[in-house]
């Protein structure tokens, strides 16, 4: 783990506590790093401009391991940024997990968003997930692709469709986007949260216990931007089945 020592929350500032889950990400890492803190650093919003960020790069059991010289380079005045590392591969869910715990019990954020780490999420986005939940004094924002500007594969959007009614029966919720990584809670939500399926089935338990103990939720438009190669990594239309397979199971075995 590495970063400043000091990791008082600011008497200044609110702060918000960014959390990328990196598995075998090499150079989209980076670029992805270097992205946001640029827009960080750069941003003209009030809402970015008033907080201080801190960036948890969580590398699930990468090989090679991700670099931490290269990753500190990255910083700059207005972000920190932490890597924690498992040294086994132990997925998505269990990255996320780890990362809100280090933010909660070391940094205290007022806020936690989470994001992938191959670059489809957009910094811009990041203002109005903000002010969402600000504005409207929810505890959760979901990040909703299809009301903003991406461009979905169409097989992919008929599975995400097909998924959202799974959701919907599962967990009370009805949501636009299911499985969007790109989201935005509070800090009572990141005090309660504790994700159980280590790997990709860990967005619907999201949104189970949001429904469960009542939390408040809405929805923000973000862009997603898939390139060829991050089709080829991501997560298959295959991968969505594996996921009801875990949820049904995890069901029944609890």
């Amino acid at each position: 783990m590495t970063g400043q020592t000091d990791l008082t929350h600011s008497l200044k500032k609110p702060v918000v506590a960014i959390i990328i889950p990196s598995f075998n990400e090499g150079p989209r890492l980076l670029r992805t790093l270097r992205t946001l803190v640029s827009y960080i650093e750069e941003a003209n919003h009030p809402t970015i401009r008033e907080r201080d960020f801190h960036i948890l790069v969580v590398d699930d059991g990468s090989h090679p391991l991700t670099d931490t010289k290269t990753l500190q380079e990255s910083r700059g005045s207005q972000c920190q940024i932490f890597l924690l590392r498992h040294w086994v591969n132990l997925g998505q869910g269990a990255a996320l997990q780890t990362g809100i715990e280090f933010a909660r019990e070391k940094i205290h954020p007022d806020h936690f968003v989470t994001m992938d780490a191959d670059g489809q999420h957009s910094p811009s986005d990041l203002p109005l997930l903000l002010e969402t939940i600000i504005k409207t004094e929810t505890d959760i924002v979901f990040g909703n692709r299809f009301i903003g500007i991406s461009n979905t594969p169409a097989l992919r959007r008929a599975v995400l469709a097909a998924a959202g009614w799974f959701e919907y029966w599962m967990t009370g919720l009805k949501l636009g986007d299911a499985h969007n990584g790109y989201r935005i809670f509070n800090s009572k939500l990141g005090d309660a949260i504790n994700l159980k399926y280590n790997r990709m089935a860990h967005a619907t338990e999201f949104k189970e216990f949001v429904g469960k103990y009542g939390f408040r939720f809405t929805e923000a438009k973000v862009s997603i931007h898939y390139s060829q190669e991050s089709l080829a990594k991501g997560q298959s239309n295959i991968g969505a089945f594996r996921i009801i397979r875990d949820l049904i199971a995890g069901h029944i075995f609890d």
